[in-house]
């Protein structure tokens, strides 16, 4: 069997060499030349028939193979082929006297390092076409051994990725059920079924649900990304108006729109319609007004703009326009990246997980759609997104999952 050669061939390391020949005189020649190298140390092993290259591999192992051409009813080729098939992983030169290229060619693609016809066979030419044989292989074998640790990488990535999504996932729902009961009790308190508040106990009782709200949305975006992941995500597509989503949407942004002092601006047709799941349109509007509402100062303008696509036929556009703090150039290209928070350092920006946009991106493009960005610092910032008019050749249950 061959052994791992790490070494470097010039630095005086001894080389085991196989030499393979049916004919003494040649075997001696190649021998000679082989044993007289400067800079290189050769042992040599000298094989007549096959029988003594199988004697050789089986008590020694060897640095490389010398075959010759033609061995009687054999070939240097079948010598190789069968060396590979026991399992003898050595670089390999090809010696004959046959100027034939075919014979080169399928050496060549038979795994030989080199070819050399016996009538330019010296030891210059054999010292360089075993330096050459020896690095190639050399080479490999790092590559190879490389490949093999980057696929045991892949291995633990993609099962620590599916422990991380579990773990999403039985976090979620372990989550969910207790803060869905502090909600409803607060709500119950909040609505004087256990008796009157007063005006402070009625304000912490406020912000404490309004925790519970955000904490909810956290949780249903973990989820939704788990979801994603796993292609469990599915949608629920049907032509419908775009204005009833919409209205919806700012509906459920009320509360911000009132604390930032902004109301939310609308233009959309009636007639406009669009080929669209309405809780997942409605969860990519929602989060781009919230985001609009939460960047935008009091004096600022928040307006949502449903138009014919001019740059694709058949989509409808919908953008969510402010003229807030707008987004840095050096986070632009990743602010729909999952877990990607702006490096702004503002604490507003800071809140959250950073899914939210991620999720926009995915449930856009399982329509698809898709979404982008136009931003200026100090300026504002447009978010675009497209919806089909009709309906597109896409699963109803995609199975689209991260990279």
């Amino acid at each position: 069997m061959g052994k791992d050669y790490t070494g470097d061939a010039t630095t005086g390391e001894q080389l085991v060499v196989l030499a393979v020949d049916d004919n003494e005189d040649d075997l001696t020649i190649l021998r000679h030349y082989l044993t007289r190298m400067e800079g290189l140390r050769v042992q040599v092993r000298c094989a007549h028939t096959l029988a003594e290259v199988w004697d050789i591999l089986e008590s020694d192992s060897v640095d490389l193979a010398i075959l010759d051409y033609r061995m009687g009813v054999h070939t240097g080729l079948d010598v190789f082929s069968e060396m590979q098939v026991r399992g003898v992983d050595v670089p390999a030169i090809l010696v004959t006297d046959q100027g034939d290229e075919e014979v080169a060619v399928e050496a060549m693609h038979l795994g030989f390092s080199d070819y050399i016809p016996k009538t330019l066979l010296g030891i210059q030419c054999l010292r360089r076409a075993i330096l050459n044989a020896v690095e190639k292989f050399r080479l490999r074998q790092s590559l190879a051994q490389h490949n093999d640790d980057l696929r045991s990488t892949l291995r633990k990535l993609k099962t620590r990725n599916e422990e991380i999504q579990n773990f999403y996932h039985s976090l979620s729902h372990e989550l969910k059920t207790p803060l869905t009961a502090i909600r409803e009790f607060l709500s119950i308190v909040l609505d004087r079924l256990q008796g009157p508040l007063t005006q402070d106990q009625e304000e912490s009782l406020q912000t404490a649900k309004k925790a519970c709200d955000h904490m909810t949305v956290c949780i249903n975006d973990l989820l939704d990304a788990t979801r994603l992941d796993t292609g469990k995500l599915t949608l629920k597509r049907r032509r419908q108006p775009v204005l009833d989503t919409l209205k919806s949407a700012i509906k459920e942004c009320e509360s911000a729109s009132h604390e930032s002092g902004i109301e939310v601006q609308l233009d959309c047709e009636a007639d406009c319609e669009a080929f669209f799941d309405e809780s997942r349109i409605l969860q990519v509007a929602v989060n781009l007004i919230g985001n609009a509402l939460k960047f935008t100062g009091p004096e600022g303008h928040v307006k949502i703009r449903v138009r014919p696509s001019d740059k694709v036929p058949g989509f409808l556009e919908v953008s969510v326009e402010d003229n807030g703090r707008g987004i840095a150039e050096v986070d632009k290209e990743q602010i729909f990246d999952r877990l990607f928070q702006a490096s702004s350092g503002d604490a507003a920006a800071q809140g959250g997980l950073g899914i939210g946009l991620n999720l926009c991106r995915e449930l856009v493009d399982l329509h698809g759609g898709r979404i982008d960005v136009e931003t200026e610092v100090g300026q504002g910032s447009t978010f675009t997104f497209t919806l089909p008019m009709d309906e597109v050749q896409r699963s109803e249950t995609p199975t689209r999952a991260a990279a």
